[in-house]
């Protein structure tokens, strides 16, 4: 059985484009998950230049999600907690009640890229 790293077509192509942007290091764990995780979720996809700077490679602290309360604000959460631990994380309970399956692939995903697990699986297809 072959296993699923992305959510879309799109979603594999974002990530790529935002490793070359930011040519991110593959040890770097923290800012893959994070990169993998704003290319998979279309919202997050729609802001992510006001996420994340790739050449600066930082976070912009001013962005505020439009509903914190939705699936995208969530992931962000969970993805701005393991790229720097001084943001507040977010239970997992919290962070997994009502997402749909493909955002639920990208919260596992997000997790193994974190730890650098399978990363060849992301990287050679």
């Amino acid at each position: 059985m072959e296993y699923n790293c992305y959510v879309s077509k799109d979603h594999k192509n974002n990530f790529y484009e935002l490793l070359s942007r930011d040519r991110t290091e593959p040890s770097d764990g923290e800012t893959i998950q994070l990169l993998y995780t704003i290319a998979g979720n279309p919202t997050l996809w729609s802001h992510h230049d006001q996420i994340y700077n790739c050449e600066e490679h930082h976070i912009f602290r001013d962005y505020k999600p439009a509903d914190r309360y939705a699936a995208s604000s969530r992931l962000l959460k969970r993805a701005l907690h393991l790229y720097n631990s001084s943001h507040r994380d977010i239970s997992t309970y919290d962070l997994c009640r009502s997402l749909d399956g493909s955002n639920t692939l990208i919260v596992l995903n997000a997790m193994r890229l974190y730890m650098g697990c399978g990363l060849e699986d992301y990287f050679t297809k």
